[in-house]
């Protein structure tokens, strides 16, 4: 038997319901994450658990690899003291050179209820949901771009949230729903 989902195509109340709708059909495996994620200390073995879980559970490739030695792993005591108290100046100062979905990710894992996930799914389902242009954002994006994008847009949308949404299933709902966007390219009406 076939197991199908019908969407009814309706205008949901508000940010919240979105995200408990949506974050309910987001499938992929969290294990990896879920066992390190809020860890007081972070050792290099969950550094590379971590970003093996945001590269999808594929290897990393040996300049990811190599990036993720140099640029974070040899730093884990700064790491760790962010976990403690997190200063975004410092946090720029030692990985800024980082590719920004990453630093994004490792600002996360640092402080997961405080940063949201950034990647091109919630940047498409965020411009889809507020009626910006949506169809050509992809990895290719510029950097600068991302960054602003984050910074100006997304983060103070996210902070503004309920404080009741975890963080973690806004990241799910944005990520399926952006994904679901990406490749179906179905339109559905999403007011808030």
């Amino acid at each position: 038997m076939e197991n199908l989902i019908i969407f009814e195509k309706r205008n949901c109340g508000n940010f919240k319901q979105f995200v408990e709708f949506w974050s309910k059909f987001y499938s992929d495996n969290d294990n990896l994450y879920d066992a390190v994620i809020n860890k007081a200390q972070f050792d290099e073995n969950d550094i590379i658990n971590l970003f093996i879980w945001k590269n999808g559970y594929g290897k990393l490739s040996v300049r990811k690899e190599n990036s993720l030695q140099q640029k974070v792993i040899n730093k884990l005591d700064i790491v760790n003291s962010l976990k403690k108290q997190f200063d975004r100046d410092c946090f720029e100062n030692e990985f800024g050179k980082m590719s920004f979905v990453w630093k994004i990710f490792l600002m996360h894992i640092i402080q997961p209820d405080e940063f949201p996930i950034y990647d091109q799914n919630v940047h498409r389902a965020h411009n889809y949901i507020f009626g910006e242009k949506w169809e050509k954002i992809s990895e290719l994006m510029p950097e600068k771009n991302k960054k602003e994008f984050y910074d100006n847009v997304y983060l103070p949308y996210i902070q503004k949230q309920d404080k009741t949404l975890k963080i973690r299933d806004i990241d799910r709902a944005l990520f399926i729903f952006g994904r679901s966007l990406k490749k179906n390219s179905f339109k559905i009406d999403i007011t808030f």
